[in-house]
């Protein structure tokens, strides 16, 4: 069994009793401290700049949903307004087949000014629609309904109208351009009641 030897003594204290170099000085400590610190820092900087992109993400979805929520309300408003306008319209001509020539007046100004809005609503529509492929093809087809009703009126009703020819005026209303006029509120009511619906799923 060997015997144990000591360290000489020169070597021990230097190994095992004496600390780093500096390690005790106020110094070293004063850089520990501060390195902490500046790390701290940059954690808290870190979590607080992801929380903000946070916040301004759901902030950003929270925004475009009510902009889309306000959007398909407005387009339900128009739509509810191309209706009564469209009732309206025909309503002018009926009236004007039923009374004076001389009493014309306010009712081809209303018919005018209706004409007028509901060119507007779905000039408004076409643009809201644009991102919504199947209420688009709905609409464009209320359009083309739209644009051959007007034709007919103009053309044929009208001037029946003046003419004084009031039965053929009213044959024209019954037939082709009923057929119209119910094909454009079934058109308008669908895509009031898509629209409505899509809102209230965000609601």
């Amino acid at each position: 069994m060997n015997a144990f030897v000591p360290f000489p003594p020169s070597v021990t204290p230097a190994v095992f009793d004496k600390p780093p170099a500096g390690s005790d000085s106020p110094s070293a400590s004063s850089s520990v401290l501060r390195n902490l610190t500046i790390g701290h820092a940059v954690v808290v900087g870190v979590l607080a700049a992801l929380a903000i992109m946070a916040y301004a993400g759901l902030k950003s979805v929270a925004t475009s949903e009510w902009v889309m929520f306000e959007q398909n309300f407005g387009n339900v408003h128009d739509l509810a307004n191309f209706r009564s306008n469209l009732n309206a319209e025909r309503l002018d001509i009926f009236v004007m087949i039923e009374t004076p020539a001389a009493t014309w007046e306010p009712w081809f100004k209303d018919l005018d000014e209706r004409v007028t809005a509901n060119r507007e609503i779905l000039k408004r529509l076409e643009r809201q629609l644009q991102r919504k492929p199947q209420a688009l093809a709905k609409l464009r087809e209320l359009i083309a309904i739209r644009e051959k009703f007007i034709e007919t009126r103009t053309n044929e009703v009208v001037p029946r109208l003046h003419a004084g020819r009031m039965a053929e005026a009213k044959e024209v209303l019954l037939g082709i351009q009923m057929s119209r006029h119910l094909q454009m509120r079934a058109l308008a009511r669908a895509l009031e009641a898509d629209e409505t619906a899509e809102a209230e799923s965000m609601a």
